[in-house]
């Protein structure tokens, strides 16, 4: 009887199972295979008092991803992507720079297309989201820092939100929504969420796109008053996520000619900085490219930025702009540097004590330019120069935290990347980066920091 039993539990477990394998059309396996080897030096901008960070280490990196796309019935689809970042030579769990053998849920989403009314798309998952150039929507956690990784921050590849996205397609209008939980405390009035709308319309001519969106970022923390940010501080959570903060701006890009093209985008926020604090600060950009007919293919790229600072020891409304989601990067070692706390701190990681990013309280222009000077190799240069939009209290007598002076120049940074596509899988890759402190910094941090780094990617 029993094992009649048995066969009946597995026959019905095999009918069941055929109708789910026979709806799946298709499934698609991808990924890659990343080593980065890293050197770097001075990035305290000091070597003989205060503590030093991330001063003349090198390290090894290795990033596997492996994705799985499976299109279901019609108009359905899961995506699954798992990711390892580990450090050579280290096997420890610990979230730390040491290194991290476990593997994580990267990507977890399933896609409805027309769901309920044709145009409309619903994606339900672990996804990324990206926006424009990614100056307020692209990384859970900014792209200097990461709050699940084992790794030296700034290179994790996690970007994903826990998230509900909802996309109205009305060619050329395409409005896009999306809400995400990033902290889960089981009250919901006391989540950290980010909410927004995105609307983008195609105008056709000259390639043209405008945009507007409005981000809401909320957490209810009742920690106490935080101190706005300033040149090297620590983000308090207050600080680091906000209270309830609202985002409102607009980007558009054209390209007016071939060979040329020109964007720009501008943000607000407003809303809840802390209690009795009012949050009221802005971001600007402009950037523009030029590709020249001749061999070589080269490229000259000019760009500027503005992040509004809080001015010192200010009681007001708090002006320093939050980019607590970017995807940018002004810069190699300048997002890093504000990440390191260079005032002698050490940043653990958490999302609660690290800044985010290098994207506040500055001015920054750049100026670019890209070649093929061999086939398959791309080389791009860039210099950076950086002044802060309020200076900082000098902070002389204050012990490591000697390193701010009351002047607005923060330095220069030069990056040179270089790429070589071996074959259609595999590039190699190299970068170099120089940064020379402004007179911001005190004659105690006037050292240069360097990085160079060289790896290999094999894609599949």
């Amino acid at each position: 009887m029993k094992k009649v039993s048995l066969f009946v539990a597995l026959a019905l477990v095999g009918f069941l199972a055929i109708p789910a394998y026979a709806e799946v059309q298709n499934i698609r396996v991808s990924g890659d295979v990343h080593s980065l080897g890293v050197y770097r030096d001075n990035f305290d901008l000091r070597t003989t008092s205060g503590t030093s960070n991330d001063d003349d280490e090198d390290f090894i990196i290795t990033y596997t991803r492996v994705r799985v796309d499976a299109d279901l019935t019609d108009n359905v689809s899961a995506t699954v992507r798992l990711l390892n970042e580990r450090e050579w030579g280290e096997e420890d769990d610990a979230q730390n720079e040491d290194g991290d053998s476990r593997v994580a849920v990267d990507l977890s989403y399933v896609t409805l297309g027309e769901f309920l009314y044709s145009p409309l798309t619903l994606m339900i998952g672990r996804q990324e989201l990206g926006y424009g150039n990614k100056l307020v929507i692209g990384d859970v956690d900014s792209n200097a820092s990461s709050r699940q990784t084992g790794i030296a921050q700034e290179f994790s590849k996690r970007k994903a939100f826990d998230s509900v996205r909802a996309v109205l397609d009305f060619d050329p209008i395409v409005i896009d929504t999306f809400h995400a939980i990033l902290a889960e405390t089981g009250t919901s009035s006391q989540d950290w969420t980010v909410s927004g709308v995105d609307a983008s319309y195609a105008l056709g001519d000259y390639d043209a796109n405008l945009a507007g969106y409005w981000v809401w970022s909320k957490h209810a923390d009742n920690s106490g008053t935080p101190t706005p940010p300033q040149l090297g501080g620590i983000w308090t959570t207050s600080t680091n996520l906000g209270r309830s903060i609202h985002t409102l701006g607009g980007r558009g890009d054209i390209t007016p000619t071939p060979a040329l093209n020109l964007g720009g985008e501008l943000a607000f926020q407003t809303g809840e900085y802390s209690d009795g604090r009012d949050q009221n600060a802005m971001a600007a950009q402009l950037n523009g490219s030029y590709t020249f007919d001749a061999k070589m293919r080269p490229v000259v790229r000019a760009a500027f930025a503005h992040f509004s600072g809080e001015e010192a020891a200010g009681t007001g409304d708090q002006d320093s702009w939050i980019a607590a989601h970017e995807d940018q990067r002004w810069g190699i070692i300048a997002d890093r540097m504000q990440l390191s706390t260079i005032s002698g701190s050490t940043c653990s990681g958490s999302t609660n004590d690290c800044p985010q990013s290098a994207n506040t309280n500055m001015n920054i222009f750049n100026l670019g330019a890209d070649l093929e000077p061999l086939e398959d190799v791309t080389l791009s240069v860039d210099w950076y120069n950086y002044s802060l939009d309020e200076a900082n209290v000098n902070a002389a007598g204050s012990g490591n935290n000697e390193v701010f002076t009351t002047n607005d120049d923060y330095g220069d940074e030069v990056d040179v990347v270089v790429a070589y596509d071996y074959t259609e899988d595999v590039t190699f890759n190299g970068s170099f980066a120089w940064f020379g402190p402004g007179n911001a910094w005190d004659s105690d941090a006037q050292d240069e920091a360097l990085q160079v780094t060289g790896g290999v990617l094999v894609a599949f």
